[in-house]
């Protein structure tokens, strides 16, 4: 269909005839009518319907006929408007994030999954999940499992006789990081440099060591002995032989006076060492006298300074007490 040109159109537009204003008015001719006649006919009949001079409606039931006709006006592109509401019918486009569930998104997911898929979406940077609890790989595309180190150390860690080693190099670290890290954890008390069965003296001024390594187990030794050590030799026991008892070296001496002498006794000329006289002062002796004479033997009068002035009950070098430690735990 197309817009007349018949004459006295004005712009392809039908104008109305008004002779006193001399406007001849446009011809109406078969080739216009028959026109509108056949674009009406036609959508009347590709709907299916019969033209029918009495139905004046004929073009309004085409345009609005349903299922089954040429035209489907109430559908696009010949589909139901609910067709377009479920989405397994979409064959292109991206649909929302918000109407695609996890399930489904994961589903997807699985679909694509697998070597060479770009996606492998059960590994973590392209290193596989290892379940090996024996550790035995040499790998760095597998990543062991939690259970799997677990399991591992739970074997190791009380083997004596094979303890798994791991070399600095394989560590990553120089020997001087490594010695610092270990003095560092040493000074503020992070490790303990002793041993489970190892002794530690504890001086005067000195914290326990229970307290110095915080989760360490000591027990006091010898606490009850008041006894003092000595390394082997010389006149000490045998090592592991017990306590060795009290002992002190034989401290002798004698005074001899002629037979007829006589001379001052008390006199410190004639006195040293740990040898008095009695309370007895005597300006001169006779040995022939019947009074006789008197000898005391004290160290504690002793006039020498490397005697011991004392009336304690035992003789000991100069000396601090200690305590002894065992840990234990």
């Amino acid at each position: 269909m197309t817009r007349t040109t018949a004459a006295g159109s004005v712009d392809n537009l039908y104008v109305d005839e008004d002779l006193e204003n001399e406007i001849q008015g446009t011809s109406l001719v078969a080739e216009d009518r028959n026109a509108i006649q056949e674009e009406l006919l036609a959508i009347i009949e590709g709907a299916g319907l019969e033209p029918s001079s009495s139905n004046l409606a004929q073009v309004w039931a085409a345009l609005t006929k349903g299922a089954g006709s040429n035209v489907d006006a109430d559908k696009l592109d010949g589909k139901e408007g609910a067709d377009y509401l479920d989405a397994s019918n979409l064959n292109a486009g991206t649909i929302p994030s918000d109407r695609l569930s996890a399930s489904i998104l994961l589903e997807l997911l699985l679909t694509v999954d697998g070597s060479g898929s770009g996606l492998d979406a059960d590994k973590l940077d392209g290193a596989q999940k290892d379940t090996d609890t024996s550790l035995s790989g040499d790998s760095d595309s597998s990543i062991p499992t939690e259970k799997a180190v677990k399991t591992y150390v739970d074997a190791h860690k009380n083997n004596t006789s094979n303890p798994h080693s791991v070399s600095r190099s394989q560590l990553g670290v120089s020997a001087s990081e490594i010695q610092e890290e270990v003095d560092s954890a040493l000074e503020d008390g992070s490790i303990c440099p002793f041993a489970v069965g190892a002794y530690k003296i504890q001086f005067p001024g000195e914290s326990a060591p229970g307290t110095l390594w915080s989760g360490t187990t000591w027990s006091a030794q010898f606490e009850s002995e008041g006894i003092f050590f000595r390394t082997p030799g010389g006149y000490a026991s045998s090592f592991n032989s017990g306590i060795q008892m009290d002992a002190m070296q034989r401290i002798t001496g004698s005074i001899n006076v002629a037979a007829g002498n006589a001379g001052p006794l008390r006199s410190d000329a004639d006195l040293s060492g740990v040898f008095s006289s009695g309370s007895t002062t005597y300006d001169s002796f006779d040995t022939s006298s019947a009074d006789g004479v008197e000898l005391d033997f004290d160290s504690a009068d002793s006039t020498s300074p490397n005697s011991a002035k004392t009336n304690d009950y035992e003789t000991r070098p100069k000396n601090r007490t200690i305590r002894v430690w065992k840990r234990t735990a």
